[in-house]
């Protein structure tokens, strides 16, 4: 799927001197929650579409199609474009309002969660657009010399499902949200 391996590792029956331990004892899932929070609202704050963007902005700007137009004249691919850049700027605020909280040094709760979903989930929906739009041209990988931009929407469309599943899947950001932020029963 994505260029690096993504996998769960169990520490089943584990000893550790007390000097080694963070937490109370049997208390390392409290400690994992909350170096969660910050790795979601780090991840979240790397949002990986801005680069994407800039690729489809200089394809849609400098390819010209066999009716020699260029696709940043149709309005479907500036709407599209232009959809991106307003996602980068909403991801741009959630990053912004985390750190700030983090700088007041507030336990923020459900916000980095809020941040690391709308980025992952921005990220795969302007990969899989932006591989619509240029058609052929977007399947073609960095292996190929006619790969307009060197792949790179091909290889960003295959990264793209990973960033849903690192620092905890899209399915559990939208459970905290539901829970912690809108005050939804648990759903497990």
């Amino acid at each position: 799927m994505a260029v690096e391996r993504s996998n769960a590792t169990f520490y089943d029956d584990v000893r550790l001197g007390d000097e080694w331990r963070v937490g109370d004892v049997d208390g390392g899932w409290a400690v994992m929650k909350t170096a969660l929070k910050y790795e979601r609202g780090i991840t979240g704050g790397q949002f990986p579409s801005p680069p994407v963007i800039e690729a489809a902005i200089d394809w849609a700007e400098n390819h010209e199609r066999s009716d020699g137009t260029r696709p940043l004249d149709d309005p479907t691919v500036r709407e599209r474009l232009v959809r991106a850049l307003i996602d980068v700027e909403v991801c741009r605020g959630f990053a912004y309002h985390t750190a700030a909280l983090a700088e007041e040094g507030a336990m923020f709760g459900v916000e980095g969660s809020m941040t690391k979903l709308f980025a992952s989930e921005a990220y795969k929906k302007h990969c899989r657009w932006f591989q619509d739009l240029m058609g052929v041209d977007g399947l073609l990988t960095h292996h190929n010399p006619d790969a307009h931009l060197g792949g790179r929407i091909e290889e960003n469309l295959r990264h793209s499902p990973v960033t849903t599943i690192y620092g905890g899947t899209s399915e559990i950001s939208r459970n905290l949200v539901a829970e912690g932020h809108l005050g939804l029963p648990r759903t497990r």
